[in-house]
């Protein structure tokens, strides 16, 4: 169990990590986004089979049992699919030079060596790893730590690690690990019928993922899509938290009210809003807002606190249900109602810039003059171009 902990906290902050590196700046945020999209497929599978197994066998081991084993396939698919994948062409910079550098990014991008566009690329990436060798001093996670209190970086961690508090006391993760109890909460009764209930809330969540991670998060952008997500999430945990307060009889009653069903609803609607916003997106944001060198122990920081709160939820949902009743609804409606404060304040637009210009978006010191622009753009113009994502 603890091992299989390890692997997917050490996945969750590597996957999105990888895919930002390799990742061309316009179809950043679909690819990455379609980390949570697999994580959302897998959700909805597991419901439906804890739902099947309910309903076809007796109660015995097999049923913990075949859920764990089943695992084994994505397990091992990802271990499979590794041994084709190269490297981040930002490690290779970093590592082995410039030319190993230019021809995985020659391979990923499948352009040829000499393409202009791939020599700006790696121009940009080559200028920022020699300025951060530059600017720091020592080696070692030590030496990385520092960095983080430097100006342009605190803000960074700020925003991560707030980020992600908000992406778990939204409060999904309640429903996902409680859900049953949660719909006989509203007056589904039965076990059968608030696991089935549970699956639908899954394909529900899987569809909104995939449309939010594909379709619109490269357009729209990430500020954007996280405050409309969270107005309507908010909107419908006001009303569950509500109803569950007042009606308060919901649970022992044989028959569903039209609160009930409303409320019911709102459960699938929110999930649509959280789909579009806190799923996905934090993920997406982190991976791509840290410099290079200390960009694994930021995306670190940022994944630790999703887990550290994962725990807290799981843990302390089940006693605000029983003690706090419709209160614990309140609790995640009031940080969704917050989070768009916090998002329209706080948190940069960052859609279609390269990673190399992010030390100028976060206000890093002589970032602009540093920024190579020669190829397509003179550099003023480019630069004002970066700082109205700032706006």
């Amino acid at each position: 169990m603890l091992t299989n902990s390890k692997g997917v906290g050490a996945a969750s902050m590597l996957v999105p990590l990888y895919i930002a590196e390799v990742s061309p700046p316009a179809i950043r945020g679909r690819l990455v986004g379609i980390y949570e999209v697999g994580v959302q497929a897998g959700t909805c599978i597991g419901f439906w089979i804890n739902y099947g197994l309910q309903v076809s066998m007796k109660s015995s081991t097999k049923q913990w049992v075949i859920p764990f084993a089943i695992q084994l396939i994505p397990g091992g698919i990802l271990v499979l699919g590794m041994l084709f994948l190269p490297d981040s062409p930002r490690w290779y910079a970093r590592s082995k030079g410039r030319e190993v550098a230019t021809t995985v990014l020659a391979r990923l991008r499948n352009l040829p060596v000499d393409h202009v566009y791939l020599q700006e690329e790696i121009e940009h990436i080559m200028t920022q790893i020699d300025h951060e060798r530059q600017e720091t001093s020592g080696k070692g996670l030590v030496a990385e730590f520092k960095e983080l209190s430097h100006k342009g970086n605190r803000n960074r961690i700020a925003i991560g690690v707030t980020i992600f508090v908000f992406m778990q006391m939204a409060g999904s993760n309640a429903i996902n690990f409680y859900s049953p109890r949660i719909f006989k909460q509203i007056g589904l009764t039965g076990t059968n019928t608030g696991l089935y209930a549970t699956g639908i809330y899954g394909v529900v969540r899987f569809i909104a993922v995939c449309i939010a991670m594909l379709y619109v998060v490269d357009r729209f952008g990430r500020t954007k899509m996280l405050m409309i997500g969270s107005a309507i999430s908010a909107v419908s945990m006001w009303y569950i938290g509500s109803y569950v307060t007042v009606n308060k009889t919901a649970t022992v009653s044989k028959h569903i009210s039209p609160g009930g069903y409303a409320s019911c609803t709102f459960i699938y609607i929110y999930a649509i809003g959280f789909c579009f916003s806190w799923a996905g997106i934090p993920w997406i944001y982190c991976s791509e807002i840290f410099p290079l060198r200390i960009r694994g122990v930021g995306m670190a920081l940022c994944t630790a606190t999703h887990w550290l709160l994962n725990f807290v939820i799981a843990r302390s949902v089940p006693y605000m249900i029983t003690n706090i009743n419709g209160g614990t609804y309140f609790v995640f409606a009031a940080f969704l109602t917050a989070s768009i404060f916090f998002v329209f304040f706080f948190v940069p637009e960052t859609k279609g810039l390269d990673m190399e210009s992010m030390d100028v978006l976060f206000g890093v010191p002589d970032a602009a003059r540093r920024l190579s622009v020669t190829h397509i753009h003179d550099e003023e113009k480019a630069i004002s171009e970066i700082h109205e994502f700032k706006h």
